[in-house]
């Protein structure tokens, strides 16, 4: 298996990958665990909890009523998290896709710090 078919995590991996060598070495930034959920779409996201987790009964935010909770909502739609998404558009131009977001987090110690303010 390994890198080259993963099994699970994809969407995780696919925006990694092209920065591997950066990720290894970089020498700013920690993993919290809320930017762990983020960046692995994975944990408490409504979509995640009620189809592989079971632990809701439907995947609507409980933040803001949307239809759907998941990560790309929490980082692109969400109202509650509207002053963070603020700050991090301004850096990436409003591109808030999983590969951006990587990037601009090896590319600035800022910008890692605010995405673990997320």
């Amino acid at each position: 298996m390994g890198l080259e078919s993963p099994i699970a995590g994809s969407v995780t991996l696919e925006a990694i990958r092209p920065y591997l060598v950066r990720w290894v070495n970089r020498r700013h930034g920690t993993l919290s665990f809320r930017l762990v959920q983020v960046l692995t779409v994975h944990g408490c996201f409504g979509e995640y909890l009620h189809r592989a987790a079971g632990r809701e009964a439907t995947p609507v935010c409980h933040e803001c009523g949307a239809p759907v909770d998941s990560a790309w909502q929490t980082r692109t739609e969400c109202a509650a998290w509207g002053p963070q998404r603020h700050s991090l558009t301004a850096v990436v131009e409003g591109d808030l896709s999983l590969p951006t977001i990587v990037g601009a987090m090896l590319s600035s110690e800022r910008f890692w710090e605010a995405m673990v303010a997320w």
